[in-house]
């Protein structure tokens, strides 16, 4: 086993830190161990290095899963740059490409690979790299593959089967934000047997909570505009109209504003994001397509124009701020008209039963052959043109609907719609429950930090000195 002092050595050797974040080391320990080990770690705690150093002191190759395209490109790109082989198979890369990058896998050339956990689609793809020395097996955003998370993402319950598969001699599973129901889900969906559980302090003590239920759109930007005299930060808007419409009104207030979303090309949301790092002061407004990789330590405020779906989105979102340990302010804006907003958002990404059995006798209609009719055709008498698209999306996770040269193709028509839908409509309840418990924690008439940190399974007192309901808004001190 590596000492103290042979881990800070290494540390230092291929990272360039002097000494560990709270909770990294025991969770690198337990890693080198061999013990399967589950991370919960608040952003900006420093997940990647718990299996980068790893990594680096095992044989073979760290495979690590992660969901988000961008962020393996900026990790590799990081890892290069210290001289660490890295590199990712996804969607991004041409198949030549692909084909070259496992090839090398397969002779040992990477430290570390990122995969999308689509990738384990093909069975191709696992069959090529079974048998290759994987010392370590890394799923990064763990809670997607909870049903009861606020991320589900139904490809991420396969990795369980891949883990069976390519039976790696140890396992970290990793995540910002877990519940105890989704760390027991993370335990089960993985196969993990007697794994440590590591749950690093959720409190952000330098942050204040506040939340402000605002009259219109007038005393939101208020709010948004004093919040600016803090310094640089990030607004979260769920539309990206409301995004567009935010860093509008702010660049004419003279604040150097920025508009963040996932409809920019992706040189465009490059630029925007090397721009916020950039400049101290400032602002981004994005959806939550925004914040994953991007490590601004100096980020003054978070601020949620439209209510969160969820706690968990809400406090790892919020968790952006503040995280060179000076005061930071998470501000959240409410108004019941969010609510009805997000619950229309939630059924449209969730369609009902009526409208996915509508659809299906629609489909079959068309025959055997591909069926090449855009969303906007098929909704015609089904429902609206983003219901439908959402539904097509459903049935393709669900394995009712493949995509062929000429459109999408039915597959197991002969067979009526059952799990799928119970499935779709059990994920609606749910989303729902969490948005009804981010309504209390907007209404609560007790510490704000006590609610989030029960909420994650963490005691806490009941008061403090960071939150509106407990002590007033001395945030506003911040500013002098």
């Amino acid at each position: 086993m590596v000492s103290s002092s042979g881990l800070r050595d290494a540390l230092s050797q291929h990272f360039g830190f002097s000494g560990f974040r709270p909770g990294q080391e025991a969770i690198v320990r337990s890693v080198l161990e061999g013990r399967n080990t589950v991370a919960v770690m608040p952003t900006g705690a420093g997940k990647s290095l718990c299996y980068q150093l790893p990594a680096m002191l095992l044989p073979g190759t760290c495979l690590v899963v992660s969901p988000l395209v961008a962020l393996m490109k900026d990790q590799v790109d990081a890892l290069s740059a210290k001289g660490i082989p890295a590199t990712f198979v996804n969607s991004s890369i041409g198949e030549a490409e692909r084909a070259e990058r496992i090839q090398k896998l397969r002779e040992g050339a990477y430290k570390l690979v990122y995969v999308a956990p689509e990738r384990f689609r093909s069975p191709q793809f696992l069959r090529a790299i079974q048998g290759t020395s994987i010392s370590l097996y890394a799923v990064d955003e763990a809670h997607c593959i909870s049903q009861w998370g606020h991320d589900f993402r139904p490809d991420y319950m396969q990795l369980g089967k891949v883990r069976r598969a390519l039976l790696p001699p140890r396992t970290l599973a990793l995540t910002a934000t877990a519940t105890p129901e989704v760390r027991a889900d993370i335990v089960r969906v993985l196969r993990m047997k007697d794994p440590r559980i590591f749950v690093a302090g959720f409190d952000r003590p330098n942050l204040f909570f506040q939340a402000v239920e605002v009259e219109d759109e007038r005393e939101k930007f208020r709010e948004v505009l004093r919040a600016c005299r803090l310094g640089g930060g990030v607004v979260y808007c769920a539309t990206r109209r409301d995004v567009e419409r935010v860093a509008s009104r702010l660049a004419e207030a003279g604040v150097f504003a920025l508009a963040y979303h996932a409809g920019m090309s992706e040189e465009g949301r490059r630029r925007i994001q090397d721009a916020f790092m950039a400049e101290e002061d400032a602002v981004v407004c994005a959806t939550n397509a925004f914040g994953m990789g991007v490590d601004k330590p100096s980020i003054r405020f978070v601020a949620h124009w439209s209510l969160p779906r969820s706690i968990e989105a809400y406090y790892q979102e919020a968790g952006r701020a503040g995280r060179d340990g000076k005061p930071a302010l998470a501000l959240l804006l409410y108004r019941e008209s969010d609510v009805r907003l997000q619950q229309r958002m939630i059924y449209g990404s969730h369609p009902s039963r009526e409208l996915l059995h509508k659809l299906w006798k629609s489909l079959l209609r068309h025959g055997s052959g591909p069926i090449s009719a855009s969303p906007k055709e098929l909704a015609d008498g089904v429902g609206s043109p983003y219901e439908v698209a959402s539904a097509l999306k459903h049935l393709e996770k669900a394995g009712r609907l493949g995509r062929g040269p000429g459109g999408y193709v039915l597959l197991r028509a002969d067979e009526p719609l059952g799990d799928e839908v119970e499935a779709i409509a059990a994920r609606r309840r749910h989303e729902l429950s969490m948005l009804d418990e981010m309504v209390r924690y907007v209404h609560r008439g007790t510490c704000r930090r006590a609610h989030l940190l029960t909420y994650f399974g963490e005691g806490s007192e009941e008061e403090c000195e960071g939150c509106d309901v407990c002590v007033g808004r001395p945030w506003a001190a911040l500013c002098a």
